[in-house]
């Protein structure tokens, strides 16, 4: 049996003689546990209603919390684009982003009993209940210092989204935790979504954010996780880094205005430019987060994208302009 990575226990086991499947125990908290179960399990009796490709569930156990999943042959996006360097084809690009906008028209099908759409969680920037801050590393101990004392930062947040609850907006069901390497490419060229163990009722702008998200953090990783050629003290460094980056954007700003046409066009409604940049900037701040609970000291190329985060958030205007230009042309 081959150890997977993951949040829950994974292995792949042996179906049969001529198959094989994924293992998967969820663990942790018993209520998280169990509600992660249940959207599972909602999500795969939707599978074949929104005709996407994902691994249906072969086996369940309610008493251990384990599913035996379809094994699939392949790789995920994310690893394929690390692989390559490249972001991924604007057909891949462009399927998943009508495949969210099919799954985000599902009537409400949540396994909670809860009938009002979920909200995003920003309490962290106020505060940490004990329990949370006891198990934080040094890097979340860092990061999350930062952030609670970026009072410009907090007011931005808790106006927009005093802001974005009191407005009408598309809520139905979510992925919930939407990222390039919740998508597997099979070795047939099928592409198939996984993990849906935040699959809820709640604002489906999560999920598409997710998606440009993903792309706009990859691009922004290669350029500060990079260094020149040739070290020296005569390098203008911040010049270097900064055209770097315009570089990046011109060429990742066509994908983010097809990821947002096509998901817009197959949705039937159009997405507000300023909360899509609202919610791509929380996307890449809670990876930020989620990247520090590994490390002691936060690298210099996350401090860097946590910056751009919290620009978009201060002033969106030059992250829509960013798709929206790019979307004229198209």
């Amino acid at each position: 049996m081959k150890q997977l990575k993951g949040r829950n226990n994974l292995e792949r086991v042996r179906e049969n003689k001529d198959s094989h499947a994924l293992r998967k125990q969820l663990i942790g908290d018993p209520a998280d546990r169990d509600r992660r179960y249940k959207n599972l399990l909602a999500w795969d009796k939707c599978i074949d209603t929104v005709n996407i490709a994902s691994p249906h569930i072969l086996k369940t156990d309610s008493e251990s919390y384990t599913l035996a999943y379809e094994w699939i042959d392949g790789k995920s996006v994310q690893d394929m684009c690390a692989e390559s360097g490249k972001h991924p084809s604007k057909k891949i690009l462009a399927d998943l982003a009508a495949n969210l906008a099919r799954i985000n028209s599902l009537p409400n099908v949540s396994a909670s009993d809860k009938a009002e759409p979920s909200s995003v969680n920003n309490e962290f920037l106020l505060a940490l209940k004990k329990e949370e801050y006891a198990n934080l590393s040094g890097g979340e101990i860092t990061l999350i210092g930062i952030l609670q004392h970026d009072y410009q930062l907090i007011h931005a947040v808790d106006h927009f989204f005093q802001r974005f609850h009191r407005s009408k907006h598309h809520i139905g069901m979510c992925h919930g935790d939407f990222r390039l390497d919740q998508v597997m490419l099979g070795n047939n060229g099928q592409l198939y979504m996984v993990d849906f163990e935040e699959f809820h009722y709640g604002y489906t702008i999560c999920d598409i954010a997710g998606l440009i998200g993903s792309l706009f953090f990859n691009a922004l990783f290669k350029v500060f996780s990079s260094a020149p050629d040739a070290l020296s003290e005569t390098i203008d460094y911040a010049g270097y880094y900064q055209s770097e980056e315009m570089k990046a954007l011109d060429e990742v700003a066509p994908l983010l205005s097809l990821c947002v046409t096509t998901y817009e066009k197959k949705l039937g409604e159009e997405i507000d430019p300023d909360e899509i940049a609202y919610f791509v900037a929380w996307f890449m701040i809670e990876r930020i987060i989620s990247r520090a609970k590994f490390v002691f000291k936060i690298s210099p190329a996350d401090k860097a994208i946590l910056g751009i985060a919290r620009a978009i958030i201060l002033e969106p205007a030059d992250f829509t302009d960013l798709i929206c230009s790019s979307r004229k042309e198209d």
